[in-house]
This record gives C-alpha cells, structure tokens and sequence, in this order.
C-alpha cells in the first residue's frame, strides 16, 4: 500500500494542527481529482490493499489518491 511515511507524517500533522475536519477536507478533495474504478464486471467490490471506498460510496484506486493527496499537499 503507498501510505507510507511522509503521508503519514503530513496526515499527524495535519490532524495535530488543523484538526480532524481539516483533515477529512484534503481527503475528499483529494477524492475529487480521481476517477471512480469501473466495477461494471460483476460482483461485490471491497476494499483491499489496492481499492479503497471513498466517503462517496465510490471505489478507487489507493495508490491513485495516495497521490492525489500528495499533490493536494503541494499546492
């Protein structure tokens, strides 16, 4: 899984000085720069060490929004 340690870092950080809200904010928007996974194949999707379940029901790509958050970050 990419979260890793400076992901890790950014994420204390900003809970630490920005608080929770301020945390689940850089998350969704990070959500709004990627492309829903297509699951048309059938089939319960689930969450796994590549595919997470973003707060809008959709399923994405973990390494995709690793980025994106990353990328959030730098802005």
């Amino acid at each position: 899984m990419p979260w890793d340690e400076e992901l890790d870092r950014l994420a204390t950080f900003v809970r630490a000085h920005f608080g929770g809200e301020a945390f689940d904010t850089a998350g969704r928007r990070a959500l709004t720069r990627l492309t829903p996974l297509d699951l048309a194949d059938g089939g319960d999707p689930v969450e796994t060490d590549n595919v997470m379940r973003g707060s809008d029901g959709n399923f994405y790509d973990i390494e995709e929004y690793s980025e994106a958050v990353r990328r959030d970050s730098d802005s």
